[in-house]
């Protein structure tokens, strides 16, 4: 794994353990095993790599929702029954994910000043939406 891997898994780590806002780039440079030049390097600034960590971290739990939904879906079942289904599992993964919906709540406060993420919010909501 090369330092912009480290970085974006030290980042995430971070993102869920201390929040968007309160994380350090010296936090993420010691969750990662790898330095501050790297953060310059790879992402420009530190908030462009919470921005990107935020993100992967969002549509790794996304990916994992729509496995979980799929994987139990019983045809037999009226549209009330796997709604209902589908919602008991959605609804499980919130407490398993609680401090990635934390971090997502910070940020929705920042979208104005946060151009990049504001496209990556609006996509998701809207699959969201369809699926």
């Amino acid at each position: 794994m090369g330092h912009r891997e480290q970085l974006l898994d030290g980042a995430k780590r971070c993102l869920l353990e201390k929040g968007f806002a309160r994380t350090t780039a010296r936090d993420i440079v010691a969750a990662s095993g790898t330095n501050l030049g790297s953060i310059g390097y790879h992402f420009g600034t530190k908030d462009a790599l919470m921005n990107a960590a935020l993100m992967e971290a969002t549509e790794d739990w996304g990916n994992q929702l729509e496995r979980v939904v799929a994987e139990h879906v019983n045809p037999a079942d009226t549209p009330l029954q796997r709604f209902e289904s589908a919602w008991t599992r959605v609804i499980g993964m919130f407490e398993e994910h609680r401090a990635l919906w934390v971090a997502q709540f910070e940020v929705f406060g920042h979208l104005r000043h946060s151009p990049e993420l504001r496209p990556f919010f609006s996509e998701a909501q809207e699959s969201a939406r369809r699926g």
